[in-house]
């Protein structure tokens, strides 16, 4: 399994364009404001619906069903068992 980083959306989309296998993308809702994490989650799901999402946060004040192009939304903190638990379920 080959892990990306990204430091903002503008390079998680660079290399989402470059590296075709990639199936599952973690994202903070909070990059550099509310909006960017959920507008790149949104545009992923539009560009490459095959990818999976998991999404996390320790500020959020959305509503669960507005998170609905999402697989998984994980609160911070979480134990790392949790963010494994849910790439487990996701990718099976």
């Amino acid at each position: 399994m080959t892990f990306f980083e990204a430091e903002n959306a503008a390079k998680a989309i660079s290399v989402l364009e470059t590296q075709p296998d990639i199936r599952l993308m973690i994202t903070d809702i909070d990059l550099f404001s509310e909006a960017e994490g959920v507008e790149l989650a949104k545009l992923v799901r539009d560009r490459w619906p095959p990818i999976k999402i998991i999404l996390t946060s320790c500020n959020w004040s959305f509503e669960q069903q507005e998170l609905t192009f999402a697989e998984h939304f994980i609160p911070k903190p979480h134990a790392p068992v949790a963010l494994l638990d849910s790439m487990k379920s996701i990718l099976v």
